[in-house]
């Protein structure tokens, strides 16, 4: 009687074979969440540079023209380029705006809209 224990070779690739799709599949998918995470992570600062922007406007002085504002600003150890955007409204007293942000050469990564109050003088 001759028998033996253990695995062939064959088994033995064909299980190796396995492992290594599944390994290839984790870190595909950990590579994607990292690219996420990123991604969800400029989309934040992008949208609180736009904030910062809306509540300097609503903060100053002076009232805003329907002329685009555009500048930058930095953050978060990036220059973040922005452009503000106003319209007039059905009340004369309130205009909105629109303020996108992004980083140089890239599409806006945040819209945000906002109104202000202009003084009734």
């Amino acid at each position: 009687m001759n028998s033996h224990s253990g695995f062939t070779l064959l088994e033995t690739l064909v299980a190796l074979s396995i492992l290594a799709l599944a390994l290839l599949a984790l870190l595909k998918a950990s590579m994607q969440q990292i690219n996420t995470q990123h991604h969800l992570r400029q989309k934040t600062l992008a949208q609180w540079v736009a904030a910062n922007q809306l509540t300097r406007l609503r903060l100053s002085a002076v009232s805003p023209t329907l002329e685009p504002l555009t500048g930058q600003s930095d953050m978060a150890q990036q220059t973040w380029y922005w452009q503000a955007v106003t319209q007039p409204t059905a009340n004369r007293h309130i205009k909105q705006i629109t303020i996108q942000t992004g980083l140089p050469d890239h599409v806006p990564l945040a819209h945000l809209t906002g109104f202000i109050a202009l003084s009734s003088e």
